[in-house]
């Protein structure tokens, strides 16, 4: 094997876990998104709750955190796109 061969092993290797940590990234927040919306033991709002006392809400009610995930599942679902078209 010449240095060139090892050199583009190594830049293909870690472009794989690059993918791969995109497409876990992607997954956990697609997970965490959907815990969110369906407010899996009130996690939007414990969540709301704790940090409610260290900033002005204003408007914001405990609902603010379930619409939040569904930002999140959009994210999740754009970077596990994202993993693929690299492949």
């Amino acid at each position: 094997m010449t240095d060139g061969e090892a050199a583009r092993g190594s830049v293909t290797n870690g472009r794989r876990e690059g993918i791969l940590f995109l497409l876990i990234a992607g997954l956990t927040l697609i997970g965490f998104g959907v815990s969110l919306i369906v407010n899996v033991r009130e996690i939007a709002y414990r969540i709301f709750d704790f940090y409610a006392p260290f900033m002005n809400a204003g408007r914001a009610t405990r609902e603010t955190f379930r619409y939040v995930g569904i930002g999140g599942v959009l994210v999740g679902v754009l970077w596990v796109a994202a993993s693929f078209s690299i492949m």
